[in-house]
């Protein structure tokens, strides 16, 4: 087997253990991978002592999981690539929860470490410019109401060192 990690009976007995776990890889004759998680436990004597005689394994398909972990993987790579080449500061917002996220772009955009904003709606409303808080709130819950496709605004924010620059904020919502 592939990638197969240490693990069996011997070892289990050498560290008095009922159990031992692993992932494994195996390879068919074709080359296809195929994953699976193995248990092996072990029953004790009435002294105590490991029964080698009696052993139960369990392996499980994990495949499909393994699988969809590794799309997963690299859709994000994607997304981070076309995110960083963009140049664009990205936020995100939960209508739920209330919640943001602001890319490290988006923090360094307005002048700050991306340490010194928090995750809440209130980062990004507290720093649009007093006259463009009305444009923004019609423009980002028109939309959010399915008005529009497409969420599209432009106002100024306030940068650390208190100057305002220009953003063009772009989106779409997409609800559950």
């Amino acid at each position: 087997a592939a990638g197969q990690q240490g693990f069996g009976v011997g070892e289990a007995a050498e560290a008095r253990r009922d159990e031992v776990n692993a992932e494994v890889n195996f390879v068919d004759v074709r080359g296809n991978s195929h994953y699976q998680t193995v248990r092996w436990s072990v029953a004790r004597l009435v002294d105590g002592m490991l029964d080698l005689g009696r052993v139960l394994v369990v392996l499980v398909d994990i495949t499909d999981i393994k699988n969809a972990e590794e799309n997963m993987r690299r859709a994000e790579e994607r997304w981070e690539l076309a995110v960083r080449g963009t140049q664009d500061g990205i936020w995100e917002l939960n209508l739920k929860t209330q919640q943001c996220f602001y890319s490290d772009r988006w923090k360094k955009m307005l002048g700050h470490e991306p340490s010194e904003i928090g995750t809440g709606r209130d980062e990004l409303l507290k720093r649009i410019h007093p006259d463009d808080q009305t444009r923004f709130s019609e423009s980002f819950d028109t939309h959010c109401r399915g008005a529009t496709e497409y969420f599209h605004c432009e106002f100024r924010m306030c940068c650390k060192d208190g100057s305002y620059r220009w953003i063009l904020s772009r989106g779409q919502a997409m609800f559950d």
